[in-house]
């Protein structure tokens, strides 16, 4: 019995140690299974790795296509009202109700200040009647001008009787004329008794009281005009010279999204801003329901002029260190080593960037790693699908 105790042990000893050792090796095994999973990730994700162990890189490339581009420059845009515009009274009137505040939207034609009518309908009335008096008095004037003219050609008066009557007449018809032109400027007074809009805007400031005198040299109102309004975009100076009155304009704003709004460049800047190192562009846009306001925000897009059919393009991704006029990319040698080569843009377009100069075409670009990428390095192409 003991000694059957004794093997027992013996054989549980060994079967311990046994599965000792196979648990030990299976580990070994496990462990440099997972080594090599974890290199190999490494060697495909890690540039330093692939690098310091003489592995080449991995990247995804395409080749240089020659392909149009339309040149196209993204930058923030403002609408700008079209000018400030003072309002003046047609006449020398008591004002009789003001009907805008500051802040308000009006469009051509809306009145803005009425005047007391009596007023200006009774200057009307004096006018005419002084000017029937000048009438009267002028045809006076011509009847005895042309007696005293028969009798100077028969030399029954004198010369000065003759010039004394002359110059009766011609001063009784330039008063004549002076009070016909009085009546015409009434009558267009009292056509003002109500002050209209001349264009539509925005009111930003208001002079006039209702019972109170107000002078026609003196603007009573002013409008901020905001039909047309005109969109400011800010462009960098190194655009400048690819920009022309008449390009194409189009404007996406802030309160506005679903709409596009399409213009041409009606005007540039005179001057850079050297803080921003921008040139201010202006474009005109219809606004006839005032929904437009000055201050609104967005993005306006400028098709410039260096667009051309025998341009290389690119993926936007594959560009380095751009500055919007030149960039860097990495090229692919024959012997698949990868070179920094700095390029020339020309714009950009859904999502590609158009290349003046500084590749070639069928040039092999990285579009996938490249950030990792040095001058010179060893690469594992893949092409990019």
């Amino acid at each position: 019995m003991t000694a059957n105790n004794s093997s027992n042990q013996k054989m549980e000893k060994r079967l311990s140690v046994t599965l000792l050792v196979v648990l030990i090796v299976a580990l070994i095994i496990l462990g440099n299974w997972a080594l090599n999973i974890i290199s190999a990730h490494l060697s495909t994700t890690n540039a330093s790795y692939a690098r310091e162990n003489d592995k080449p890189i991995p990247v995804k490339v395409i080749e240089v296509e020659a392909a149009p581009v339309k040149a196209t420059l993204v930058t923030q845009a403002t609408l700008v009202e079209n000018q400030e515009l003072p309002i003046y009274p047609g006449s020398n009137a008591m004002v009789s109700e003001v009907r805008v505040q500051v802040g308000d939207l009006v469009k051509k034609g809306d009145v803005l200040v009425s005047f007391y009518e009596d007023q200006l309908k009774a200057k009307v009335e004096l006018a005419k009647s002084v000017a029937e008096i000048a009438e009267e008095e002028y045809e006076e004037a011509q009847r005895n001008f042309t007696r005293v003219e028969s009798l100077f050609a028969k030399n029954l008066v004198g010369k000065d009787e003759f010039t004394k009557a002359t110059l009766a007449e011609k001063q009784a018809k330039s008063k004549l004329i002076n009070n016909q032109y009085e009546v015409q400027k009434a009558e267009f007074e009292y056509s003002q008794v109500e002050l209209k809009a001349p264009v539509g805007g925005v009111v930003t400031a208001v002079s006039a009281f209702e019972n109170t005198q107000v002078r026609m040299t003196m603007p009573i109102i002013t409008l901020s005009v905001t039909n047309p309004i005109y969109v400011e975009a800010k462009v960098a100076q190194r655009y400048f010279g690819e920009l022309s009155l008449g390009q194409p304009v189009s404007v996406s704003l802030d309160a506005f999204p679903e709409r596009t709004i399409t213009a041409e460049i009606l005007r540039l800047g005179y001057e850079v801003d050297r803080i921003s190192d921008t040139v201010s562009v202006y474009a005109k846009v219809d606004n006839p329901d005032l929904i437009l306001r000055p201050g609104m925000g967005g993005i306006a897009t400028i098709e410039l002029a260096g667009g051309s059919a025998d341009t290389l393009r690119i993926p936007a991704i594959a560009l380095l260190g751009s500055n919007g006029r030149s960039g860097f990319v990495f090229v692919i040698d024959e012997a698949e080593k990868a070179h920094l080569k700095e390029v020339s843009i020309i714009g950009y377009e859904q999502g590609y960037v158009g290349i003046r100069s500084g590749l070639s075409p069928r040039d092999r670009i990285v579009v996938v790693g490249q950030q990792a990428l040095k001058d010179g390095d060893r690469v594992e192409m893949g092409n990019a699908s």
